[in-house]
């Protein structure tokens, strides 16, 4: 019981930090790798608000749920809507918010690519995780098939 809290709580830990390097990236292409200062505290300003966002959006979809090494189409979905419910309220801060609140108005672009990469890097994680468990299961599987003395003819 004690060994699926810790890999529960890395999962959790990877999953922060994929969606924090995500936000980072988009902010480094949005800005051809050179943030102005200004923008620069800005981001950090915002990106714990917006990795929390994420992951609670993750968390409500039923993505913590999940078995990673069983992980298919079928679950994709769940990251969709959490990817959405966390983009939605992103975008709708930088359209509604007015010009005295411009620390928390996310440029468009950013909220894009931090959406599509962050999810994108939680799915291939989990997707990454199934790869290498079906290898070694057919590893595995090839090594019992191998001890098998077969009769001859």
């Amino acid at each position: 019981m004690r060994s699926r809290r810790l890999i529960r709580a890395l999962q959790c830990a990877l999953d922060l930090f994929v969606l924090t390097a995500a936000f980072l990236a988009a902010y480094l292409l949005r800005f051809e790798f050179r943030i102005p200062p200004s923008q620069l505290s800005e981001a950090i300003y915002q990106l714990p608000y917006v990795v929390l966002l994420q992951f609670a959006a993750l968390a409500m979809v039923g993505v913590y749920n999940f078995i990673w090494r069983y992980i298919g189409m079928a679950e994709l979905r769940a990251f969709v809507f959490a990817a959405a419910g966390s983009a939605a309220p992103l975008i709708g801060l930088r359209f509604f918010l007015s010009d005295s609140y411009s620390h928390w108005r996310i440029p468009l672009s950013v909220i894009l690519i931090d959406t599509i990469v962050g999810f994108g890097g939680v799915v291939a994680m989990r997707l990454l995780r199934r790869a290498l468990y079906e290898r070694r299961e057919k590893q595995r599987r090839g090594a019992r098939e191998q001890r098998v003395i077969k009769p001859a003819l």
